[in-house]
């Protein structure tokens, strides 16, 4: 569905690897709800990066960004899910 609001979920790389069962119940729960999962792998502690370098909305895109950030290569979600533990 491209109306359902797109929420971003950060995900341990490993935990998708070992088949982790939280994953797909999660994403399933999502689904459910109407809302559309986009799963991002993450290796260890660098999700504050992803979040500032990789993801966007719709009032960002108006506001001046890091000079890390590349829209042409920006995901645009209307929230975010952090299963991996660390601040972002």
């Amino acid at each position: 569905d491209h109306e359902a609001p797109r929420v971003a979920v950060l995900l341990f790389r490993k935990h998708v690897i070992t088949d982790q069962p939280y994953i797909p119940e999660l994403i399933e729960a999502m689904e459910s709800h109407g809302l559309l999962p986009v799963p991002i792998f993450i290796n260890g502690v660098e999700a504050h990066t992803i979040v500032r370098d990789v993801l966007t909305s719709v009032k960002e895109e108006a506001t001046t960004r890091e000079s890390s950030y590349r829209p042409e290569d920006a995901a645009s979600v209307d929230a975010i899910v952090n299963t991996i533990g660390f601040p972002l």
